[in-house]
């Protein structure tokens, strides 16, 4: 990166459609992130089947 454009945004990146502040009152509740390994990752197609798959493994305890 050319350090006389550390400050600048490439063309590509277009926030004007962006909301300042969208997802504040959710995140200020609080939230949990888990990050996947790539392998375990590919097992599930999105955060609901996560979700399936820890309440039924809570359940079989």
């Amino acid at each position: 990166m050319n350090q006389d454009n550390k400050d600048t945004l490439r063309e590509e990146y277009d926030f004007c459609g962006g909301v300042r502040g969208k997802h504040h009152e959710a995140y200020s509740k609080g939230t949990n992130v888990v990050v996947l390994e790539r392998d375990v990752a590919e097992d599930f197609k999105d955060s609901a089947a996560v979700k399936q798959n820890q309440d039924a493994d809570i359940r079989c305890r």
